[in-house]
């Protein structure tokens, strides 16, 4: 095989090779580590049995890693574990708080807002700082006007849903919300029963405000649906009352951002994505050109001749050489004119 072939081959070779690792390392990434309440840990305060109990009944729920600005747009339903924080590079150095405010949008917590208000469902169990992040980024002022109960333990009751069906749940009576003032934006959805002789008025276990298009739905907890939680009593059934009344016909999104795993976009989601993907074409189409011109490399019939690699006067000197060392000296004197006194001599010699 000539030395240009075997190159030629050689640079196929070793850029389909090129490839294929990064093939190789995109399948060899791994699982970002599960956190608490997260649908993809199988410990005991994960939710996996809850997602799988979901995909099951076929629903489709959906592990959603990408940043809030990602959200889709429509009649879907967002389940937050836990509050959300901006996020920030890990070498992101001690900053003022109006610094550099919109560095990242796609990360900016305001988005979850327009998840709501373009049609969207939101989920999340009500907490101090949830309740900070709802007045606060989200903008949903009538949060504040929510009051936790703040007192009880945690018990085996009875909740009546808006539905009129009733339940037995283990909730944490302190994380309970108090009854709603004349006139309040919320709607009760899950109310606790009270026990027999119990005083006071009703404390709700879950509740509901419109924002835009869309709905908040907030849950006093939602630990009855860890994985050690969710086979006792009818907390299976209860997630999935819950699941069946808020689905609209969209998709079935478990946050997963709040949580910490957010994923950037891997090189070939991006390089197929529509704002770039005629541009992938394109460098396609020149690479696959570049491999043809290194696989298919012929001498063209108009290209011009090779040059010498010595000069003419070496050409001559050898040639001259060699017919004379093969008694040819008349060849010498015939490519090689020189006035009539000159051949003479050459010839008496």
């Amino acid at each position: 095989m000539k030395r240009g072939r075997f190159e030629s081959w050689f640079s196929i070779v070793a850029l389909l090779g090129v490839i294929g690792l990064a093939f190789v390392a995109q399948g060899l990434r791994g699982s970002p580590e599960a956190a608490a309440h997260s649908v993809a840990s199988t410990e005991d305060n994960g939710r996996r049995g809850f997602f799988l109990l979901l995909r099951e009944l076929g629903y489709a729920p959906i592990e959603w890693r990408s940043a809030p600005g990602s959200l889709p747009h429509g009649e879907h339903l967002l389940w937050l574990p836990q509050a959300p924080k901006p996020w920030k590079p890990r070498n992101e150095t001690a900053r003022g708080e109006g610094e550099h405010p919109n560095l990242l949008p796609g990360h900016a917590l305001a988005n979850y807002t327009s998840f709501v208000e373009d049609g969207g469902t939101l989920v999340a169990p009500l907490s101090k700082e949830m309740l900070e992040f709802l007045t606060g980024e989200f903008g949903l002022a009538e949060a504040g006007l929510l009051e936790l109960r703040g007192e009880g333990k945690r018990e085996t009751r009875r909740v009546r849903l808006d539905s009129g069906e009733q339940l037995e749940l283990s909730l944490d009576l302190s994380a309970l919300v108090q009854p709603l003032p004349a006139g309040s934006p919320w709607r009760e959805v899950w109310i606790l029963e009270k026990n027999e002789g119990e005083a006071g008025a009703e404390s709700l276990a879950a509740l509901e405000c419109p924002l835009g298009a869309g709905h908040v739905l907030l849950l006093s907890e939602d630990a009855f649906l860890d994985n050690a939680e969710i086979g006792k009593q009818q907390h299976a059934l209860a997630g999935v009352r819950l699941v069946e009344q808020l689905s609209r016909g969209g998709q079935l999104l478990f946050d997963e951002y709040c949580l910490g795993t957010w994923e950037p976009e891997s090189l070939f989601a991006l390089a197929g994505s529509p704002r770039v993907f005629l541009l992938t074409v394109h460098a396609l189409l020149l690479l696959a050109l570049f491999i043809w011109a290194l696989a298919w490399a012929r001498a063209f019939p108009r290209d011009p001749p090779a040059l010498a690699a010595s000069s003419p006067l070496e050409r001559a000197q050898a040639l001259a050489r060699i017919w004379r060392s093969s008694g040819r000296e008349e060849e010498v004197l015939r490519r090689a004119p020189r006035p009539k006194r000159a051949r003479k001599s050459f010839a008496r010699r």
